[in-house]
């Protein structure tokens, strides 16, 4: 049997490292160490609550927006009646001799505004022949095409031209319906909806205004559905109002295509839920034309959809293209108003939702103002106010560049938020 001699390894001294290689060894150890930091940090401003968003004052001066619409009250008759108009006649006349549950019928033609629906259960409605349909006219003279206060009512089929501040209002009304309505060039407003309930508005339009095309404020239970909002301030509004739906509507060519926004100085204070959705917002890049010192006259214009200090809103399976400045922007309220130092609502968006939204084309060329305040364009804008609001939007250009969303924990959501606040603070 042959001896084999055992021979021990020989150690040979590892080559020294190169110097790119030390350097990413190092930057490797820092790396994780600044990761470990951050979560540490995270964990540390997450763990603190964050104190809830309250009025700090109370109003300095209830803004009522209430016109002259005094309600008669009635009993509605077993047998309703029809009335017909024809040109030549007076609307309010008839009108005024009507009963609850009649129907009056207008015939295509042109007719002097200034009508007050004052009845409950009433149908003002325009006939359409060969196309045409009845005109309420305002000559750039008159201020209000239509005020109702009446239960129960529905205006339909007609159009609303040239007056100096709101097409067609609906107040301290329940259960009442605005079908087929077009307010062309009404002054401040096309069709507001105010302190009412249980309400529909439909397949109807609005433009040329001022500030909105079609409002809801401080109302509840109002839905608006089907309808075409362009070449306003803002196109659709709610403001002050909870369960809302917007829902498939066309905004577009306005400075902001829809705004849901908590204002101060109203008789309701409460906001959401609101629901946003299947909505087409595109190409709102209008200049803002709103009167100098209203709070419409500071919102960015090229906007599609801008919360401001709203709550409880679900945005989502909207169409948001073509916007210059911002797909969809939530913001709070303070820097639209600087020279206000206290508040007697929430100033800070909370608890809103944003998703599964389609986006293309925004944030191109962002308006002047948002600018002001630091801030470029892009698909999904925040401010960074309002800790507990959520985003899952894939493929959207965004700023900041994270977004909190359902997949973190709340506590590193409250975390992340603290330190998006801390960078925006040192900017």
């Amino acid at each position: 049997m042959a001896y084999r001699e055992r021979r021990t390894p020989i150690e040979l001294p590892k080559p020294p490292l190169k110097r790119r290689d030390r350097v990413r060894r190092v930057a490797r150890g820092f790396f994780g160490a600044g990761l470990a930091l951050l979560l540490l940090i995270l964990l540390y401003l997450g763990f603190f609550p964050v104190p809830p968003d309250r009025p700090r004052a109370s109003s300095e001066e209830i803004t009522d927006r209430r016109l002259v619409c005094e309600r008669k009250v009635g009993t509605r008759l077993l047998e309703a009646a029809t009335h017909s108009v024809n040109p030549g006649d007076d609307i309010q006349v008839i009108l005024d001799q009507a009963q609850p549950g009649d129907t009056v019928l207008v015939s295509p033609g042109n007719y002097l505004g200034g009508l007050r629906i004052e009845t409950d259960a009433l149908t003002l409605r325009g006939v359409p022949e060969a196309g045409q349909r009845p005109v309420l006219e305002g000559a750039g003279q008159l201020e209000n095409g239509i005020v109702a206060c009446a239960d129960g009512i529905i205006v339909e089929g007609l159009e609303l031209r040239d007056f100096t501040a709101i097409g067609v209002m609906v107040q301290d009304v329940d259960r009442a319906t605005i079908r087929d309505v077009f307010a062309n060039h009404t002054g401040e407003y096309g069709i507001l909806v105010l302190a009412s309930r249980q309400l529909t508005v439909e397949l109807s339009a609005a433009s040329g205004v001022s500030v909105s095309g079609i409002a809801v404020s401080q109302s509840r239970e109002v839905t608006v559905q089907g309808s075409e909002a362009f070449a306003n301030v803002i196109g659709l509004e709610v403001d002050n109002s909870s369960n809302v739906l917007l829902e498939e509507n066309h905004a577009h060519d306005n400075s902001v295509g829809i705004l849901l926004a908590v204002l101060p100085d109203q008789e309701i204070k409460e906001f959401g839920p609101v629901v946003v959705r299947d909505n087409r917002v595109s190409d709102n890049d209008l200049d803002n034309f709103a009167e100098e010192g209203q709070l419409a006259a500071a919102l960015p214009a090229g906007t599609g959809i801008l919360l401001l200090a709203a709550d409880h809103s679900e945005v989502t399976a909207n169409e948001v293209v073509g916007n210059r400045t911002a797909g969809v922007a939530v913001l709070g309220l303070r820097q639209f108003l600087p020279d206000r130092s206290t508040f007697d609502v929430g100033t800070e968006p909370e608890d809103n939702w944003i998703h599964a939204n389609s986006y293309q084309d925004n944030g191109d060329d962002p308006a002047a103002a948002l600018g002001l305040v630091g801030l470029p364009g892009a698909d999904l804008i925040w401010d960074t106010a309002g800790a507990s609001n959520l985003w899952s939007e894939s493929g959207a250009t965004r700023l900041p560049e994270v977004l909190p969303g359902p997949q973190l924990p709340e506590f590193v959501r409250r975390g992340l938020w603290r330190v998006l606040v801390i960078i925006g603070q040192l900017e």
